[in-house]
């Protein structure tokens, strides 16, 4: 059969589960929430992208900018190295995000698991 192109993800809940455990056992729930954890790694994520998007974007209109002014024909944009890394590292920021994403489900359902 054919190939078949599908995105695949995969959390180990065992982790979420054995925190959401420990947190009940000594009624750390409280004082984890107070942390942030999850918005503040989130946010951290985001900004990160955030910032490699915006220069990732500089480079490119300095690339178009160069283009115009050689008037050569229309070629297809090359990327340098560093624009090729930034573009790898801005797919691996999603991946963790969407990462994080899960392991706030399965802790979230760990909670509930071990709520009174």
């Amino acid at each position: 059969k054919g190939a078949k192109n599908f995105a695949t993800c995969f959390t180990n809940d065992g982790f979420a589960i054995g925190l959401g455990y420990i947190l009940k056992l000594l009624d750390q729930f409280v004082q984890f929430d107070s942390l942030h954890w999850f918005e503040s790694v989130t946010n951290r994520y985001i900004s990160e992208k955030e910032k490699l998007a915006q220069s990732l974007h500089k480079a490119k209109l300095e690339q178009q900018q160069k283009q115009k002014k050689s008037r050569k024909k229309r070629q297809p944009v090359q990327f340098s190295e560093e624009q090729q890394t930034a573009m790898l590292t801005l797919k691996k920021f999603d991946a963790y995000l969407h990462e994080f994403e899960l392991l706030r489900y399965s802790f979230s359902g760990s909670r509930i698991f071990f709520k009174d």
